[in-house]
């Protein structure tokens, strides 16, 4: 059974760009927050973790993965990041088997 989970980025901070934007402390906990939620209940089993390459999309999927002690790579997608067209992802994940 194919199973997809959405998760935004927890909240940022500032930074020189955009793309470098880094969690803040509120950030990290709200990941840690969302850890607890689903810790010990086996929700989420992911096999790749699909991010924008946003620093604060990956320190969110470290965070997640890493607390939930998951046993799963990472993979950059383009068509995540803001101001993407959502057609191109909407599409990978359409076409996912």
């Amino acid at each position: 059974e194919l199973k997809l989970y959405i998760v935004r980025h927890a909240h940022s901070g500032v930074a020189e760009t955009d793309e470098a934007r880094p969690l803040t402390s509120k950030g990290w906990a709200q990941a840690e927050r969302l850890v607890s939620g689903f810790k010990d209940k086996a929700l989420i089993t992911p096999g790749v973790i699909w991010h924008s390459g946003l620093t604060r999309a990956l320190e969110t999927a470290t965070g997640l993965k890493e607390g939930l002690a998951l046993d799963c790579r990472f993979k950059k997608k383009p068509g995540l990041a803001p101001y993407d067209d959502p057609a191109a992802i909407a599409f990978q994940i359409e076409n996912l088997t």
